[in-house]
C-alpha cells in the first residue's frame, strides 16, 4: 500500500486475505522479488518468516557458479550457466558506493551462505545489499606477519555475521637465517603455534565493531611460530564453517577447528599422505556430508578425503584416488590465441568476462557468435547429475587446478590448464563434465594464473 492510499484510509487487500492464500501468492513471485516483498508490511514479511517453503526459497540451497579471481586481473570473474535473465547473479558490484575505491573493482576475499568478503565490504550479491566492514586493528602477531579474513553466517541460526581475522606469517627459506630479521624475537619464533590460548580479532555485525576473542586450545599444538614461516602465505587457503565451527586451512596444511559454541579450538593435521610432490596444491571445502580436502599431484593426478568427525581423535578418510590424465573420449581444443575463445567445445557454463566488458563494452555478450550456443543449454547439476550421455575428458598435456567443492553433492570442480572447467564427480560413478571454457579474454597464462576460487550460493534474505 502506498502513502496516497494511507492518507484516503484505504485498506491493502492483502491484508484480508488467510495466511496460507498469501503464502500461495508469495510464492510464485521470483527469489529477488519474494525478498524484497519482506519490506512492503509487517504481515508479508511474517508470512514469509513463518512459512516454510518461503523461507526454504531465500535460503542459499543451489549453487550459481564459481566466483574466479585471476592474478592481475582487477574483478573477481563469475563462471556459471548460461543465462539472459537481466536479474541474474553478477561478479561486478556497481552498486557499491561511488565514493569508495573499492566499487566494482575488489577482489572477493571469502563467502560464506551468500554473503561475500570484500576488501572494507560485506555484501550479497542476490539481494545486492551491502555494509561497510570498519578497517580492521593492526595484525596481532606484528612486523613479518598478516592477518586473513573469513565469513561466518547461518541464516537459519541467526541474521548477523561474523568476520574472523587469523594470521599467517610471512615465508623465509630453510636457507636464510630466520633471526636476521628486524623486530623477531627468537624466542617467540620457538613458541609452539598455535598457542594454547591464541585470540583473535573479530568483527560482529550485531555490534558493528571490532573485539578480541579468546579460544582455548584442545590437544597438541601444529609446530612453532618459525616452522610456519616455511610456508607461503600467499597461497589459497579457504575455511568452511560447518555446524557451528569454523575450519581454517593455515600455513602447513594443518587445520585450526573453531568451535564458536565453547570458544575452543583444536588442530587438525593433514592427511598423512599429502606429500606426493613438492608443492602440493591442498584445497579445503564442503560438501554433501561435511568437511572434504582435495590434492592435486603430479599435474592431473586428484585425491579427495572426508573428515570423519565420528572417531577420536578426527581422521582424513581417502575417498578418491583417480589419475585424470586416463580419462578418454571427448578431447578439448587447446588452440588459443591470447584468450581467443574457439566455437569447439562450448559447455553449458560461460565466464562472464567482466573485467573485458567493464571498460565501454557494456553490450550483450551472451549473445555474441563467439559466445552463443544455437541450442538453449540450461544444465543444472543439482536436477541433472545423472545424464549418462555426458562424454568423459581426455587430459592433454597441461595440468589441473581445483575450483572448489560442489556445496551439496560430491562433486569437485576443477580447471583444465585455466582453459576449461571440469565437474568430476567423485563418489562411485567418477564421471568428468565438461562445463565450458573459463578463460578470461586478452589473458596470457604464461604470466598469469587463477589466484583463487568459491562456488556461491545465493542467499535471498
Amino acid at each position: 500500500m502506498d502513502r496516497r492510499s494511507r492518507s484516503k484510509g484505504r485498506m491493502d487487500p492483502s491484508l484480508l486475505l488467510p495466511d496460507d492464500v498469501l503464502a500461495d501468492v508469495l510464492r510464485l513471485l521470483p527469489k529477488r522479488s519474494l525478498a524484497v516483498s519482506r519490506c512492503v508490511c509487517k504481515k508479508w514479511r511474517s508470512v514469509i518468516g513463518a512459512h516454510p517453503v518461503l523461507r526454504a526459497e531465500l535460503f542459499p540451497r543451489t549453487l550459481a557458479g564459481i566466483l574466479i579471481n585471476f592474478q592481475g586481473w582487477d574483478i573477481t570473474e563469475f563462471f556459471s550457466r548460461r543465462s539472459r535473465d537481466d536479474h541474474a547473479i553478477s561478479g561486478k558490484h556497481d552498486y557499491l558506493p561511488d565514493d569508495s575505491m573499492t566499487r566494482s573493482w575488489s577482489l572477493v576475499r571469502d563467502h560464506c551462505n551468500g554473503l561475500l568478503l570484500l576488501d572494507g565490504y560485506v555484501l550479497n550479491p542476490a539481494t545486492r545489499w551491502w555494509a561497510r566492514l570498519w578497517d580492521p586493528p593492526q595484525p596481532r602477531m606484528g612486523k613479518n606477519s598478516s592477518e586473513a579474513g573469513y565469513l561466518i553466517y547461518d541464516p537459519l541460526v541467526s541474521p548477523h555475521y561474523e568476520v574472523f581475522l587469523v594470521p599467517r606469517f610471512d615465508y623465509r627459506s630453510k636457507r636464510e637465517d630466520l633471526f636476521d630479521w628486524d623486530g623477531l624475537n627468537p624466542l617467540v619464533e620457538q613458541s609452539e603455534w598455535p598457542p594454547s590460548q591464541c585470540v583473535l580479532n573479530v568483527f560482529s555485525s550485531k555490534t558493528n565493531q571490532w573485539e578480541e576473542r579468546a579460544f582455548l586450545r584442545e590437544g597438541a599444538a601444529s609446530g612453532t611460530l618459525a616452522h610456519m614461516r616455511t610456508d607461503s602465505p600467499k597461497v589459497q587457503r579457504n575455511a568452511v564453517y560447518w555446524q557451528g565451527s569454523l575450519y581454517v586451512h593455515c600455513q602447513t596444511d594443518f587445520l585450526m577447528r573453531i568451535s564458536l559454541s565453547d570458544f575452543k579450538f583444536q588442530v587438525i593435521k593433514p592427511p598423512e599422505d599429502i606429500i606426493l610432490s613438492k608443492h602440493p596444491k591442498l584445497c579445503l571445502g564442503k560438501s554433501e556430508k561435511g568437511v572434504y580436502c582435495a590434492l592435486i599431484y603430479k599435474q592431473c593426478s586428484l585425491r579427495v578425503w572426508f573428515l570423519d568427525e565420528s572417531k577420536y581423535p578426527m581422521e582424513w578418510v581417502l575417498m578418491n584416488d583417480s589419475d585424470l590424465g586416463n580419462w578418454s573420449g571427448h578431447e578439448l581444443d587447446s588452440t588459443m590465441r591470447h584468450g581467443e575463445y574457439r566455437k569447439k567445445d562450448r559447455g553449458p557454463w560461460i565466464l562472464q568476462n567482466i573485467n573485458h566488458y567493464y571498460g565501454g563494452h557494456e553490450e550483450d555478450y551472451y549473445m555474441e557468435e563467439d559466445y552463443y550456443m544455437e541450442e538453449d543449454i540450461e544444465t543444472n547439476l543439482e536436477e541433472d547429475n545423472h545424464n549418462e550421455n555426458i562424454s568423459p575428458i581426455r587430459r592433454r598435456r597441461g595440468y589441473i587446478d581445483i575450483l572448489g567443492f560442489h556445496p551439496f553433492e560430491e562433486i569437485i570442480f576443477l580447471s583444465d590448464t585455466m582453459e576449461s572447467g571440469l565437474a568430476f564427480h567423485f563418489n562411485n560413478s567418477r564421471r568428468v563434465e565438461g562445463l565450458g571454457r573459463l578463460y578470461p579474454t586478452n589473458f596470457y597464462p604464461s604470466l598469469q594464473f587463477i589466484a583463487s576460487s568459491f562456488p556461491y550460493t545465493p542467499s535471498w534474505m
